[in-house]
């Protein structure tokens, strides 16, 4: 509301200021459309307003300018032209010419009705006269109470709470301690205890003496005109009572989960309170039946008011949780004993297939295609077998938005070579392991799958419920091995017999990009090796897939299948991306001082495996980064003609302690590695250095005057 009327006050002002700034003396205002008198137009607060409170501003606004423009140092002898009543000390001061304003020193006497007046007799400027009295009036705001802790009708308080109220406004302190009570209801006493105020009068800590009457209804507050604000005369009009209620005694309400119920998930184990307890209290009381592996954890949460019993649950299995009599809350109040049975549920349903990953790799020579699946708590299994197009099996793994290429894979109906079911004979909560034959049924003379792609999918009823994806696997059925390493501008194969290791001679392998579209071919010598020279990439993990399909031997290579051959997996750290640039900085010292210079050098070189050249680049951004991140210090340097740069970077004074970092980031042509280099330095304050000597006499005794 406040801010409103300041709102309301500078519009008038710039109302009045265009008014006056329109006027020339060519302009003069026709006296028959003015009033012929002096008037008060509007007042603020206005007449009547309750509730007025702080530092309001007293506005008046007349009809006419009374006061001529002055300058700043001319004000003070204005005219003053409010009257209040009762009196207080504060500053008047015209906004502009026809607008008064008058701000209290202190804040208006609460509960009180001030009465002001404009005296008649004002005199404008153009000598109309106010001709009678404007009198108006407002009434401040009482003290309130805003805020108590507890708050109204809270519950379960505890019987060491402090009790706290706050005020709308500085209060009297003498009389607010000596009117305020707090009590059970309906008692006539008053609870004995010591006040705290806050800084500024305007809330208090009440610290009760005693633990409060537990189960126990309170009212606390004070009565009507009993206390008065820290200025005026006048009491509070009307009373304040608050009430709140006290724990009650300690009783057992529930648990979780309930008595008697088969959940079919169980978040915790917990006994429900009506309030808090002591969670020492409980040690030695709790019996499981049947016993756990080892004793529970125990945890009480206020919010709730519960007592988690924590322990590893058994799937399927009936327990009973048996609390001892002799729990007690803080206050030493005892609980009596509690017993409650519930029966947990089984494991949640689970497929698995036992392979290496979403593509395997399988032996075309041997007499069977088989792996391992395992399940728990289905009643059957659904496998679908596909047979896959080469192209689209490809496409799959060439996916750089996908880790997983069985992901989007949809099979045709047309590629199902069988779908059969396997029947669950396993125990409730317990994995079964089936190994499968691929091939069984599909042909007449052996049970091994053909060299190709394959697609397999397992389901289960109580997983399709549960709304889990299918299991998918991609079968790679072999009976070539290509060893395929490649980077960005070519590719070594080595081509292998899966079965004998042998080398596979004078055979054509065809190597694919992420499209699916061939970038080069080639024979591999007696030896089964191939080099090719491959359209450059600007990425080393560019995907691309070798083939080797000639009738007689089949075998893929992915450039990204690498899984337990990283360097990473034996500890050696590397970086395949290859490098076009090498960037070396130093500095003239590795610590400086805030306020010293920083004299630091690069050289930059093109770089072409170990082959190392001048770089075409005229300049190269630099830039330093304080120890908060921030960027202290961004410049283009140029290079000379031998391929360095350098420049000074001055500490400013009051820098920042800790490390700092030169930056050259330069243009890079992949997609996850920067280019450039970077050294760092510290700032840090000068310390002297510290030092102990130690002195051991020639003898224990001197006598004056030896030498």
């Amino acid at each position: 509301m406040q801010k409103i009327r300041y709102l309301f006050i500078v519009l008038l002002v710039c109302i009045g200021v265009m008014s006056l700034s329109a006027q020339t003396d060519d302009d003069e205002p026709d006296p028959q459309d003015a009033p012929p008198e002096l008037m008060v137009v509007s007042v603020l607060p206005e007449d009547g307003t309750r509730d007025v409170a702080g530092r309001a501003v007293i506005t008046v606004i007349f009809n006419r300018p009374v006061v001529p423009l002055v300058i700043v140092e001319e004000m003070d002898e204005l005219p003053q032209p409010l009257t209040i009543s009762p009196a207080i000390e504060g500053k008047g001061e015209w906004l502009n010419s026809s607008i008064y304003t008058f701000t209290p020193d202190v804040i208006w006497s609460p509960s009180t009705t001030y009465t002001l007046m404009v005296n008649a007799g004002l005199t404008a400027v153009d000598g109309t006269v106010l001709a009678k009295d404007y009198m108006w009036s407002f009434t401040t705001t009482d003290p309130r109470v805003i805020e108590t802790r507890p708050r109204q009708n809270e519950n379960t308080v505890a019987l060491n709470r402090n009790f706290q109220m706050t005020f709308n406004m500085p209060m009297n302190t003498e009389s607010v301690e000596q009117a305020f009570f707090l009590r059970p209801v309906g008692s006539e006493g008053n609870t004995a205890g010591t006040f705290e105020w806050n800084r500024d009068n305007t809330g208090f800590i009440f610290r009760p003496s005693e633990l409060l009457v537990i189960d126990s209804r309170y009212e606390a507050g004070f009565a009507p005109r009993a206390v008065f604000a820290a200025m005026g005369e006048n009491p509070m009009p009307n009373g304040f009572t608050t009430h709140f209620t006290t724990v009650p005694y300690p009783e057992i309400i529930g648990s979780d989960p309930p008595d008697g119920s088969s959940p079919s998930y169980i978040w915790d184990v917990s006994i429900k309170f009506n309030t808090f307890m002591d969670v020492t209290s409980f040690h030695d009381l709790i019996t499981i039946s049947p016993a756990p592996a080892r004793e529970p954890d125990l945890y009480f949460y206020d919010w709730n008011n519960s007592l988690v019993i924590s322990f590893y649950i058994y799937p399927s299995t009936t327990y009973t949780i048996t609390l001892a009599p002799g729990a007690t809350d803080p206050y030493g109040n005892k609980v009596g004993g509690y017993e409650f049975s519930f029966t947990s549920p089984p494991y949640e349903p689970q497929l698995g297939m036992r392979t290496a990953g979403y593509v395997g790799l399988y032996n075309a020579n041997n007499p069977k295609t088989e792996l391992f699946v395992t399940h728990m708590n289905v009643s059957y299994l659904d496998l679908n077998l596909y047979s896959v197009p080469l192209a689209e099996f490809a496409l799959s793994v060439l996916d750089e938005d996908n880790y997983d290429p069985t992901y989007n894979y949809r099979p045709s109906p047309d590629d199902l070579l069988k779908n059969w079911q396997i029947e669950s004979v396993a125990p409730e909560n317990y994995v079964r392991f089936e190994l499968l034959d691929l091939g069984a049924g599909l042909y007449e003379d052996k049970t091994a799958l053909d060299p190709g792609i394959y697609f397999l999918t397992m389901s289960s009823p109580e997983t399709r419920r549960a709304q889990y994806d299918d299991y998918k696997h991609f079968l790679v059925v072999a009976n070539a091995n290509l060893v395929t390493k490649m980077s960005i501008d070519n590719v070594l194969i080595w081509a292998t017999d899966l079965q004998t290791g042998a080398p596979i001679a004078n055979t054509t392998i065809k190597i694919y990009d992420g499209r699916y579209s061939e970038v080069a071919r080639g024979t591999t010598d007696e030896n089964g090796m191939l080099y090719l020279d491959l359209p450059r990439t600007n990425d080393v993990y560019d995907k691309r897939i070798a083939i080797l399909d000639d009738g007689t031997y089949f075998g893929v290579g992915l450039s990204t299948w690498s899984n337990g051959i990283e360097s990473y997996n034996f500890g050696v750290p590397s970086n395949y991306y290859p490098q076009q640039y090498s960037v070396y900085i130093y500095t003239d010292r590795p610590i400086y001082r805030p306020g010293q210079p920083v004299h630091f050098r690069g050289v930059v070189r093109e770089k072409d495996d170990v082959v190392y050249s001048i770089p075409a680049m005229t300049t190269v951004p630099v830039q330093i980064y304080d120890d908060s991140g921030e960027l202290v210090y961004d410049k283009e340097l140029t290079l000379t003609e031998f391929g360095t740069f350098s420049d000074t970077f001055d500490i400013a004074s009051e820098a920042g302690l800790g490390s700092y970092r030169i930056n050259v980031e330069l243009p890079s042509r992949q997609r996850w590695y920067s280019e450039g280099g970077s050294v760092y330095f510290a700032v840090a304050e000068y310390r002297l250095p510290e030092f102990q000597v130690e002195t051991v006499p020639v003898t224990s005794e001197v006598v004056q005057g030896d030498t």
